[in-house]
């Protein structure tokens, strides 16, 4: 019974985190956040039935919006109070990005627009629309752990509270801009949820709903082609033992629809011109250690927790890097004795994967900076799961402390949320 509201007391605390941010993101001025003005003008533009290229000149009504504003990130030395001398920021250089979280976000904007709303009252509401995406996401982690634990009682279903507690806490600075991470977030938590029950009932609807929602995520966020590999294997080894014509033929039908798709969008010439944008103000890479640096940094957000400085950064990278070492050699020896550690070995692979990935690319595109921006939420739970899931099963699984580690932490942090806020 203590077990039972422990769980529902969390549930209500977690609430409480998300009524504290929709607090938070009406104490923000307007073009608070960097990239929010393109983001925006995408979405006013899809709502007039256009799809403007990136190198057209952001609206009418966006533009003297920002002009009159004392927020403008990215604003050039020589900026002199017009548009002329305003740089990237009088173009629509989010226009690269793939529709369905502007065309989403469209039709409120326009319905809120015909009955007379304000701009910044029209930027509120959208903002508060993306505070609510990014809370399901956390939630999603709740009943995602509850299916690895069908697939693995090893894996407590009680991870999920802990899990969308730290996607909360490490994506604070993130929670109240208009973008489309947290759309991103929310697909591919669907997804992964479906692919789970997928891999545990074999039933092709499940792997049906999750090739659509992984077209949907691929379509809201182009870093989220990652998951495609991800489904690759579970592909093949979900389907070892059952007739497998009718999974890899929707699996390569949907490559095959995601390409023409990106050709149809002219992809590839939109994020070149973005690129030509950036180049002017991105740092470029100059070792590999700089790289992991400004990655982990900036994935991470420990530096702009309500910015304030909590620790020094480069202390909590080599402390993360030793928890993932240690936790591979652990899961190793694990495998060594059974098999069913898989997501957590997949895990890692994916941590590995998208480091190795975002290096090379940021060796011949624009910059650290920008990758790691781009690809911040589609990855978090994988690595979640990669950084802390050994040690919270040692302390789950000790006699004293149990299942209260998973509680605990949510409790405790939300005095200094509510302090920090107010």
């Amino acid at each position: 019974m203590v077990y039972k509201y422990l769980k529902i007391s969390t549930l209500f605390v977690l609430f409480l985190y998300f009524l504290v941010n929709i607090l938070y993101i009406f104490q923000q001025d307007i073009w608070h956040r960097v990239d929010e003005v393109a983001h925006l003008d995408y979405i006013a533009q899809l709502s007039s039935q256009r799809l403007p290229y990136p190198r057209e000149d952001i609206s009418p009504e966006v533009a003297s919006s920002l002009l009159s504003s004392k927020f403008m990130w990215l604003k050039p030395k020589e900026f002199k109070g017009t548009l002329n001398t305003a740089g990237i920021l009088n173009k629509s250089y989010e226009m690269h990005q793939p529709p369905v979280y502007y065309a989403l976000f469209a039709i409120p904007y326009s319905l809120l627009k015909n009955v007379g709303w304000s701009l910044e009252e029209r930027i509120d509401f959208l903002r508060g629309l993306n505070g609510w995406l990014f809370f399901l996401a956390a939630l999603c982690c709740i009943p995602i752990f509850k299916q690895l634990n069908r697939l693995n009682p090893q894996i407590p279903q009680d991870f999920g509270y802990f899990f969308a507690f730290m996607i909360l806490i490490i994506s604070l600075s993130d929670r109240y801009h208009i973008s489309n991470d947290q759309l991103s977030l929310l697909l591919g938590q669907i997804s992964l949820y479906f692919s789970l029950r997928f891999y545990h009932l074999k039933q092709f609807r499940d792997y049906l709903i999750t090739i659509i929602f992984t077209i949907l995520m691929i379509f809201t966020k182009y870093t989220n082609a990652y998951y495609f590999v991800f489904l690759g294997i579970l592909t093949y080894v979900g389907t070892k033992n059952i007739n497998k014509k009718p999974f890899y033929l929707s699996y390569f039908m949907a490559i095959l629809f995601i390409i023409l798709g990106l050709y149809a969008f002219d992809a590839l010439n939109r994020i070149k011109i973005t690129q030509a944008y950036f180049q002017t103000w991105v740092l470029p890479l100059e070792s590999i250690h700089d790289f992991f640096y400004i990655f982990f940094k900036t994935w991470l957000n420990f530096d702009h927790f309500y910015f304030i400085k909590l620790l020094e950064f480069h202390y909590y990278f080599y402390f993360s890097a030793l928890l993932l070492i240690i936790n591979f050699i652990v899961l190793m020896r694990r495998l060594k004795y059974q098999s069913n550690e898989w997501l957590v070995l997949i895990s890692f692979l994916i941590v590995t994967l998208i480091l190795s990935s975002a290096l090379c690319l940021n060796y011949v595109s624009v910059g650290t900076h920008w990758f790691s921006f781009r690809l911040y939420n589609a990855y978090l739970l994988f690595f979640l799961v990669a950084l802390f899931y050994e040690p919270l099963l040692r302390c789950y699984q000790h006699p004293k402390i149990g299942k209260k580690i998973i509680y605990l932490p949510i409790f405790a942090f939300f005095p200094f949320y509510l302090y920090a806020l107010f």
